[in-house]
């Protein structure tokens, strides 16, 4: 067995989440387990070590490994001991604090990992307000409307996926909101702290398709249903089916089939050809 496998200063640790010292174990049993005692003292001899954890919000996210040098130095006192601890937390509230973030613009949200708001400037707090309800500003992802059931799945895997599945689009009546993703630098520390801010909602500037004249109208036109004029919004951005899918809160097969309807309305073969005729219509 590897010699730090019988590391029982960190078994220690881990069983009992204490400051651990070496001077705190019996004769007896250091020389039970002389192999391990004797490989720390032939890398650098010590009188003494004190493994100091570091709890990040209930959990241990690591320690500090501190020795004495020499074999005849004096143990570490108990006041030594509460300096060690003092440190310890030093750094645990100093991590904390940079996990806050700075304050926000009126447009932005910093929310947790539950998808609770922390933070919000006024703006997108009157967008939450009437997208998901007054009572689920607080809380979008947790609300009990439709657009809460939808921002909640959109935030997980946007939040724990491997790639982003596109921005939350929402339609209101003439209205047309757009909530842009994006988590903060993977940090596996910040695992720790589900209650802090994992991830910055954007209220985008603009309605989702930028790319077509406001103005522009396909529906007199094509006879597109207002659900295939949204599934058009999401082509003219380049969405594959299953980014559509998430950002309108439905199935990639419901997606393909309005695809299908879209294309034969509009007597096109591929996406390329539905964006480049709808364009130039659009003039």
């Amino acid at each position: 067995m590897p010699v730090f496998k019988k590391d029982f200063l960190m078994t220690n640790l881990v069983e009992t989440t204490n400051i651990t010292l070496l001077s705190s174990f019996s004769p007896d049993f250091l020389a039970s387990n002389n192999e391990f005692v004797y490989t720390v003292q032939k890398v650098r001899p010590v009188s003494d070590v004190c493994y100091v954890p570091l709890e990040m919000n209930g959990h241990l996210a690591g320690y500090l490994a501190i020795g004495r040098a020499g074999l005849h130095t004096p143990k570490y006192s108990p006041n030594e001991v509460k300096v060690f601890s003092w440190l310890a937390g030093f750094l645990n509230n100093g991590y904390c604090r940079t996990l806050k973030g700075g304050p926000v613009c009126g447009r932005t949200a910093l929310l947790d990992a539950a998808g609770r708001v922390l933070q919000r400037g006024a703006e997108i707090d009157a967008v939450f307000a009437e997208i998901f309800g007054a009572n689920a500003r607080e809380f979008p992802a947790g609300g009990k409307m439709y657009s809460s059931r939808r921002f909640a799945s959109w935030y997980r895997v946007n939040l724990h996926g491997e790639s982003p599945v596109g921005d939350f689009v929402f339609h209101k009546g003439d209205k047309t909101y757009r909530l842009v993703f994006r988590r903060f630098d993977a940090d596996p520390v910040r695992l720790y702290f589900p209650r802090e801010p994992q991830a910055e909602i954007v209220l985008a500037d603009r309605n989702p398709i930028d790319s077509i004249p406001p103005e522009a109208s396909h529906t007199p036109r094509y006879d597109l249903t207002l659900r295939e004029e949204e599934i058009v919004q999401c082509i003219f951005r380049g969405l594959s089916n299953r980014y559509i899918a998430f950002s309108l809160g439905i199935s990639p097969e419901t997606v393909k089939r309005h695809v299908y309807n879209i294309f034969k309305k509009c007597d096109v073969r591929s996406r390329t050809e539905l964006v480049m005729k709808l364009a130039v219509s659009s003039f």
